[in-house]
């Protein structure tokens, strides 16, 4: 019956009511969540949308890290070891960006 009630919580929009009801019940004490279709197919849907989020993020520093080599490169004398020193990042990247700009 329990997992009538819980499907038909769903179909009606009241999962979070009939939640805060199945666990006051003293007899739902075996009912795991994590085993539920449902809850994994949404924590499935939630690790997938971090991992893009996190992807989009580190393309976004590396964008901002490149941008900075460049704006070093360009406007000051500094060596490629210094700037790599200033960025806290590898003299070979350094390297990488100034070829690409050259």
């Amino acid at each position: 019956y329990l997992s009538q009630l819980i499907l038909l919580a769903r179909m009606r929009k009241f999962e979070l009511i009939a939640s805060k009801i199945i666990n006051t019940m003293p007899l739902i004490h075996d009912f795991d969540i994590e085993k539920d279709g449902l809850y994994k197919q949404g924590l499935e849907k939630g690790l997938e949308k971090g991992r893009s989020q996190l992807k989009a993020e580190r393309e976004k520093i590396m964008e901002e890290k490149i941008q900075a080599v460049e704006k070093l490169l360009k406007a000051s004398a500094l060596s490629d070891t210094q700037i790599a020193d200033v960025l806290n990042i590898s003299v070979e990247f350094v390297q990488q960006v100034k070829t690409r700009i050259t």
